[in-house]
């Protein structure tokens, strides 16, 4: 591979990263349609890459990954698909989930907008690669009821840091750790206060969950294997005491356009 060709693009809807370049190696983290790696290096098959949104490395299959054009717009819905008609009767070709940069054309029909490397995509469904929304915990929630996925970062399986920094980034915080641990000591500012409250990040060992309210939790757990609303307290008897309380200031309220809501 030329040292041109190392800044590739995901062009699959998900791409495993494992932490050996195996198949049957756990998966470290998931990488979504559109995003940029860097290849470190690479035996002809499988990768050592860097993700440029958070720096995180792992390897992936480089049939996986490929040179794109820049993106204009990201799927902001929980998953969407592509067709090759723009016609929902139509048996869709691929699915994009949240987040995922793509290019659109401007060729509009019956709802649906055209993308540069073909197919169609419900235009709603999308928004400008600009586009922040300031309450992280609404978009979190887009995600309620995903399984639990060890390493996800989508609706077809997600884990808790993985919830974390989706949401994050979502609200313009692109270069969000991945992992619980850095973002307990990164992410906002340390809440001095006995009682969390709505949108605070609340770190234990090896988890993190955002808080629904003053009482309750959102979180993506193995304990229910899927991302459920539960009393805080639960989490303080399955996983010990609080770490760390972080808060992150809703200050992108004037990016904001519409609001977020579930298809």
């Amino acid at each position: 591979m030329d040292s041109m060709d190392r800044i590739l693009r995901v062009d699959t809807p998900i791409t495993r990263l494992l932490s050996e370049p195996d198949d049957v190696a756990e998966c470290v983290n998931e990488l979504l349609y559109g995003e940029e790696v860097e290849v470190i290096n690479d035996n002809g098959f499988w990768g050592l890459v860097k993700s440029l949104h958070d720096g995180y490395e792992g390897f992936a299959m480089l049939n996986t990954l490929r040179m794109q054009p820049q993106k204009t717009h990201k799927v902001f819905v929980p998953a969407t698909h592509i067709y090759d008609v723009p016609n929902f009767k139509f048996s869709p070709r691929q699915t994009l989930y949240f987040g995922s940069p793509i290019h659109v054309e401007a060729e509009q029909r019956n709802g649906f907008i055209r993308l540069l490397k073909g197919g169609w995509v419900y235009e709603s469904h999308l928004v400008p690669l600009d586009h922040f929304h300031a309450d992280h915990l609404e978009t979190a929630m887009l995600f309620m009821n995903a399984p639990y996925l060890w390493g996800g970062r989508s609706v077809a399986g997600i884990d808790c840091s993985g919830l974390v920094q989706l949401a994050l980034m979502a609200s313009g915080y692109e270069n969000c750790p991945r992992d619980s641990k850095d973002q307990a000591e990164q992410i906002g500012e340390i809440v001095d206060a006995p009682q969390p409250q709505r949108g605070d990040f609340v770190f234990f060992d090896g988890h993190v969950g955002i808080m629904y309210d003053n009482i309750n939790i959102l979180n993506a757990t193995s304990r229910h294997m899927r991302c459920v609303i539960e009393p805080l307290q639960n989490l303080i008897s399955a996983y010990g005491n609080i770490k760390v309380i972080r808060r992150v200031p809703m200050v992108l309220e004037q990016q904001m356009k519409d609001p977020v809501s579930a298809p």
